[in-house]
């Protein structure tokens, strides 16, 4: 995958970054990725007769999420190997 530099104007604050970053010390990555493919698996297993309309655009986004959490988890442990 290649690296994109930080935009220009980045879309967040730093609060919301801290906010961010203290989600992902209550809940690293890994987990959370795991909390939330457990939740979305009971929701397509409670809900197969009557998937909602977007359910393609749903799990993409959420699967771009996983990506997310997954190359969030890899930045977290090499940053903990350099300590």
């Amino acid at each position: 995958m290649a690296h994109r530099k930080a935009p220009v104007r980045p879309l967040f604050t730093e609060e919301a970054i801290y906010r961010f970053d203290n989600l992902l010390e209550f809940a690293p990555p890994n987990e959370l990725r795991e909390y939330l493919l457990e939740i979305y698996h009971h929701y397509i297993i409670h809900e197969h007769e009557t998937l909602p309309c977007n359910f393609s655009d749903m799990a993409e986004s959420m699967q771009i999420l996983f990506d997310l959490l997954r190359f969030l988890e890899e930045e977290r442990k090499s940053k903990l190997k350099k300590r």
